[in-house]
């Protein structure tokens, strides 16, 4: 076979050496051609694989997304597409919907007690549970972008897996210290009464805030991953819908007070992960979250050491501002 190409070589015994010279080009030229387009089409799909590492991907739209060039107009956007749906996510969340229930506290039949336990024990728990758990939380927001930035998107179920763990082990000995809550107040000179109703919003919080910490880590992929305005719409649909309706519920209409409150709060956040977990199977994203490829060591030594050297400055700086601030508003209330 001439060349490896499956053609039969010309017989030119006869032939004079100048016309031989002159036509077995052109001829080998002419069955090379034929010879590659009358290739099956099976042959070049064998021969694609061959060179590839391995089945070929369907990529998503923002894989070949190249990046606009910088300019103060596409940073301007960039920061209104991401920053400003956000920011309606947080207030439509943390915002509106406490300032909602403190208001349906303050038209039940006890409200002023109510009222001071509320304030005592959120403050309790913000200190204790809710400083940390959004502090460990800066692992995630670091890891994520970096995968997704690397083209690695195959080991982020590794490191959300690994997040969930690493604090929520963490977070056992502060879900314990709710316990603690009704003594502390009243060692604090707290009435008896409010300090009972204080232990048990404590105690009734647990659940929803290894809830909030499971909540945390998927809106850190999807928002990661390009859906930030999906997350507004969850605040929109849990915060204003499932926050103000269970407290109105829970609060003023069955008059459950710290318990009920504590209750809505559980219930939010039951919801947003639900949210959270239908737009997951929506955009497909269930395989990038909770299906690894491969083995990897939860507890490696490099991925500890990097997990605490980005959760604990995280957690000093929310001490350095948001503890300070709420212990002058437990001790304004003393």
């Amino acid at each position: 076979r001439a060349f490896g190409l499956g053609c039969r070589p010309r017989q030119v015994g006869t032939m004079p050496d100048d016309r031989r010279e002159q036509l077995l080009p052109e001829t080998l030229a002419q069955e090379t051609e034929t010879a590659v387009q009358g290739a099956p089409r099976a042959q070049s799909d064998e021969l694609s694989d061959s060179f590839s590492d391995g089945p070929v991907k369907k990529s998503t739209e923002h894989e070949h997304e190249e990046e606009p060039p910088y300019s103060i107009r596409n940073e301007l956007h960039f920061f209104l597409a991401r920053g400003l749906p956000l920011c309606v996510a947080a207030f439509l969340e943390w915002g509106g919907p406490p300032l909602v229930a403190m208001f349906f506290a303050g038209s039940t039949p006890d409200s002023e007690a109510l009222q001071s336990a509320l304030g005592y024990g959120r403050v309790y728990f913000n200190c204790t549970v809710l400083i940390a758990l959004i502090g460990m939380a800066a692992y995630g927001w670091a890891v994520v972008p970096g995968c997704i930035g690397a083209g690695r998107r195959e080991r982020i179920p590794h490191y959300f897996r690994r997040a969930v763990i690493l604090s929520t082990l963490i977070m056992l000995p502060l879900f314990a210290l709710q316990f603690a809550a009704e003594p502390l107040m009243r060692s604090l000179s707290v009435p008896p009464s409010i300090a009972y109703d204080v232990g048990v919003y404590c105690r009734s919080m647990i659940c929803g805030a290894w809830l909030l910490l499971f909540e945390c880590h998927l809106e850190i992929v999807l928002v990661c991953c390009g859906y930030s305005r999906c997350a507004s719409f969850n605040s929109l649909l849990t915060g204003v819908g499932v926050d103000i309706g269970a407290s109105y519920l829970l609060i003023y209409r069955l008059n459950m007070g710290v318990t009920g409150a504590a209750l809505a709060w559980t219930v939010v956040r039951a919801a947003r992960i639900v949210v959270w977990l239908c737009m997951a199977v929506y955009f497909g994203m269930i395989p990038l979250i909770f299906m690894p490829k491969g083995k990897e060591h939860i507890f490696s030594a490099s991925e500890m050491r990097c997990f605490f050297s980005l959760a604990m400055p995280q957690i000093a700086n929310n001490m350095a501002g948001w503890l300070i601030f709420e212990l002058q508003a437990l001790l304004a209330r003393i």
